[in-house]
Formats: structure tokens, sequence, C-alpha cells
């Protein structure tokens, strides 16, 4: 609800400086720089298994 929240606030053109009380904890969560590499490996193996 906050991100929905911040992107009308975005359409609308205002800022109330609503903070999302949950961002630090999905910040925690994302991939690191090594997982993130093995998803992109994977992802061009796939390519180019495909001759995409």
């Amino acid at each position: 609800p906050f991100c929905g929240h911040r992107v009308v606030e975005g359409l609308a053109g205002i800022d109330t400086d609503l903070v999302d009380p949950f961002l630090p904890k999905f910040i925690e969560q994302q991939p690191d720089a090594a997982q993130i590499n093995w998803q992109c490996a994977m992802i061009d193996t796939m390519a180019e298994t495909l001759g995409l």
C-alpha cells in the first residue's frame, strides 16, 4: 500500500513525506552481488542456447 500511495503522490505532483515502515526489511532481503551475477549468467546462457 505504501508503494501505491507514493505512485499516486507522484502522479498528483504532491509529497506527503510518507515513510514505508517495511522499506528497511525489503532492502535487507534483496539479493547480494554474487546472486545477481549468477542470475545474469544463467539468463545469458539460456539466451545463447535459444539463439537470442
